[in-house]
């Protein structure tokens, strides 16, 4: 019997986390903003359709 596990690779800058307009460098924790409904999102994926999550 063989298992197939589903895979969600994320890219982080710009798609979870805002990239700061000024320099588009998140190097600090003062900038870190992360994309409105994305944590919640992300953990809807993998809990409801059974998703391991990778970012990138």
């Amino acid at each position: 019997m063989s298992f197939k596990k589903k895979v969600l690779f994320i890219d982080r800058d710009g798609t979870i986390i805002v990239e700061p307009p000024i320099d588009f460098q998140t190097d600090s924790l003062e900038k870190l903003e992360f994309v409105p409904k994305s944590i919640t999102n992300l953990h809807k994926i993998a809990t409801e359709l059974d998703y391991e999550l990778v970012m990138v």
